[in-house]
């Protein structure tokens, strides 16, 4: 058993939550340092802390997709990758206006840190989420049935 099954449910939902919006921002933000930053030696202190600004109800929206998918059993890395790829998305949609030229030349600069950020963060919760599932005895319901041997 592990440690963090310890702790109930419902702790490991918020602290899971509060990984992705504690961490996830500072990581996109150097993710970002990466990309348009360093190759000029700016210093990656503005992105870091904008990082918040920018990036913290995006990566509060992604972790709170993360862990109720993690409470309904899901707990792979494609959830927070998906989900900040599609949170993303709908920011840029949202604050371009309906402008095309003004999402394509925002996209690239905001889905790549989300991203990767949403990776880091899943490392980061994987055990903590992976210890969400509701009890059971670890089979799913068509495991259950009967289905998915070899041979059948």
């Amino acid at each position: 058993m592990h440690e963090t099954s310890r702790l109930p449910r419902s702790v490991r939902f918020v602290c899971g939550m509060l990984v992705f919006a504690i961490v996830g921002p500072p990581v996109g933000g150097l993710v970002a340092w990466l990309g348009m930053g360093a190759a000029t030696l700016r210093s990656p202190l503005p992105f870091i802390a904008g990082s918040w600004l920018e990036g913290g109800a995006l990566a509060l929206a992604t972790g709170l997709v993360t862990a109720i998918a993690a409470r309904r059993g899901a707990t792979s890395w494609m959830i927070p990758v998906a989900a900040a790829a599609l949170i993303t998305a709908v920011f840029v949609a949202a604050t371009a206006g309906g402008e095309g030229t003004a999402m394509l030349r925002t996209a690239p600069v905001l889905m790549p840190p989300a991203i990767v950020a949403s990776f880091v963060c899943w490392l980061l919760t994987r055990r903590l989420f992976r210890d969400t599932r509701p009890a059971g005895d670890g089979r799913s319901k068509f495991q259950k049935s009967g289905g998915g041997g070899i041979g059948r």
